[in-house]
């Protein structure tokens, strides 16, 4: 609800999101729908791929879908 009323007010042609949480997809797709002219982000908080055993957590492509552009993660030197 914030980002959608902080964009109504024109405080950002910008939006990043540092989430992999879905619950925020509904409100991507209205920000993108309502305010076509701001570009959106994506960074999921979820650690690089490391070799070895088992599957590396997923990020949200119902929030990928909704953005411009997408980092499925983000350094530690980068934060």
């Amino acid at each position: 609800m914030a980002m959608y009323r902080d964009a109504a007010r024109g405080l950002f042609d910008q939006l990043v999101l540092c989430s992999n949480d879905s619950d925020a997809a509904p409100g991507l797709a209205a920000l993108r729908e309502d305010f076509p002219a701001i570009r959106i982000g994506v960074v999921t908080p979820v650690r690089p791929p490391v070799k070895r055993k088992g599957a590396a957590r997923g990020f949200s492509t119902s929030l990928a879908q909704h953005a411009h552009w997408v980092r499925r993660h983000i350094l530690d030197h980068e934060l």
